[in-house]
């Protein structure tokens, strides 16, 4: 098991990731055209106010680019970001450069920089954070009888079944599809 890194070691490796940081102007950044995410209105103005209210974050989650072949940088993290930063009227921008990856990884890079792993534990944030801190920082939370309350909410229905290894997902993957049900098996 790897030690736990003392507090030394921790500031030492903020020091190092924080001198590869280069602030360029943002007429130099340009977006991914391959980005596969996408922000729309209500979440894009969420982010700008949190952007507003909060630039410092920048500092500590800066966007990733690599250099282009016509000396611009094209971002490979933090595409949304560099949107709201130009409606902002932001002149420049922390980035962190990648040029040392190669195409696989800053495909990899793309994808997992946007993945969420984990899920939030509702009880531990009704229990020790404000919601309308949350709601304002961006996260979207649950509402109790939204379908309700939002003519524009549509429902999806599904069932998740948790296998406790591959053969078992297999075989519920086969007795599910012979009943003429269509799933999709996922190993997350």
């Amino acid at each position: 098991m790897a030690k736990k890194p003392t507090t030394l070691q921790a500031r030492k490796r903020e020091e190092a990731l924080r001198s590869k940081v280069k602030h360029i102007p943002i007429g130099k950044l340009k977006s991914n055209p391959n980005n596969p995410r996408v922000l729309r209105d209500g979440a894009f103005e969420r982010l700008k106010k949190s952007i507003m209210e909060f630039p410092d974050m920048l500092n500590y989650r800066t966007l990733v680019a690599t250099t282009d072949k016509d000396g611009k940088y094209i971002v490979l993290g933090g595409n949304m970001r560099l949107r709201a930063l130009q409606d902002l009227g932001v002149k420049t921008v922390p980035v962190m450069l990648a040029d040392h990856w190669n195409k696989k990884q800053r495909d990899r890079f793309i994808i997992s920089d946007n993945v969420s792993f984990g899920q939030w534990d509702m009880d531990t944030l009704a229990a020790s954070w404000d919601v309308e801190d949350l709601a304002n920082w961006g996260l979207d939370l649950p509402k109790i009888g939204e379908g309700v309350n939002n003519p524009d909410y549509v429902p999806e229905y599904r069932i998740v079944i948790e296998c406790t290894n591959e053969a078992q997902q297999q075989e519920y993957y086969k007795t599910i599809t012979n009943l003429g049900i269509e799933c999709k098996p996922l190993t997350l």
